[in-house]
């Protein structure tokens, strides 16, 4: 079965189709605040290179949050419309699992960090030792200093761009071990995986009730208003 994935969750966004646990072709892409510019000609591209057509895809996987409000709801509109013009099955994946992913079996705990601005982080705490991240805390947002006293209390490796954002804070906290920056971002070649195994243990998701994960409340702001 082929499995198509997308993260549009971070600026940097990324694609990759998969058939059934071999991965036939990925890539990143700099969507920055475009990501509907960029992400239908990233699709069709990978298709495009893997020789296969829409229709042969059986699953379709996204990250669904948290993240950029604006990305996610992009990438989850893009992919119920993908998943309704061609009968493939929705598999939603916390953005958060996904970037853990990107360390398997880790012997410390993996504390996953995304920027989410105004000074805070979004994190989640998870178990790789066996290859595929478990959860252990979170998701949930907050000053870094605030996740780090929760759940460093013992040695734990950090990734992902709100790592790398706080690697000042992170320096001065002895429990924290900081990520090679190929890790800090989230893969679709990680999340077409991770969708696989929930597609398997039956956790495709209904089209009509799924909704962006955001952790918190979006906020607006009237056009010519200052920020």
């Amino acid at each position: 079965m082929l499995t198509l994935a997308f993260d549009t969750a971070t600026p940097v966004g990324s694609v990759a189709l998969m058939e059934d646990e071999r991965l036939l072709a990925s890539r990143y892409f700099d969507a920055g605040l475009h990501h509907s510019q960029h992400l239908f000609v990233e699709l069709d591209g990978i298709l495009r290179v893997a020789g296969r057509e829409p229709a042969e895809v059986g699953a379709v996987a996204v990250t669904i949050g948290p993240g950029s409000f604006t990305g996610l709801r992009i990438g989850l509109s893009a992919a119920k419309g993908f998943c309704l013009a061609h009968g493939a099955a929705l598999v939603p994946v916390p953005t958060l699992e996904v970037l853990a992913a990107r360390l398997p079996y880790c012997r410390a705990p993996v504390l996953a960090l995304l920027d989410a601005r105004r000074g805070e982080v979004y994190a989640g705490l998870y178990d790789t030792a066996d290859g595929a991240p478990r959860p252990l805390q979170g998701p949930r947002a907050g000053e870094l200093e605030s996740i780090l006293s929760d759940w460093a209390t013992e040695a734990v490796v950090c990734t992902g761009d709100g790592a790398s954002a706080g690697a000042d804070v992170l320096s001065g906290w002895p429990d924290a071990t900081l990520a090679p920056p190929h890790c800090h971002r989230p893969h679709a070649a990680a999340l077409a995986w991770l969708g696989l195994r929930r597609l398997q243990a039956g956790e495709a998701a209904d089209l009509a009730a799924v909704e962006p994960e955001y952790l918190r409340t979006p906020s607006y702001r009237r056009v010519g208003e200052a920020p």
